[in-house]
């Protein structure tokens, strides 16, 4: 999903300052932080019953555009 490809972003951008020697910021590890907790959120709330994830994936649509 969308917020899957945002964590694997955000990890390389960590993993490439990591293998420079560089500083990881405060801001990008609260944004990974973010985007562990929506996973969180997600994952502990959807059921075959509800429509969580698409509910989320139109609210991202919605933001994207």
């Amino acid at each position: 999903t969308e917020l899957i490809l945002q964590l694997n972003q955000e990890l390389m951008k960590i993993l490439l300052k990591n293998l420079k020697n560089e500083k990881i910021t405060d801001k990008e590890l609260e944004e990974i932080g973010k985007i562990e907790s929506k996973i969180k959120d997600i994952t502990t709330t959807r059921k075959f019953s509800n429509d969580i994830e698409t509910k989320y994936l139109k609210e991202i649509s919605e933001n994207k555009y």
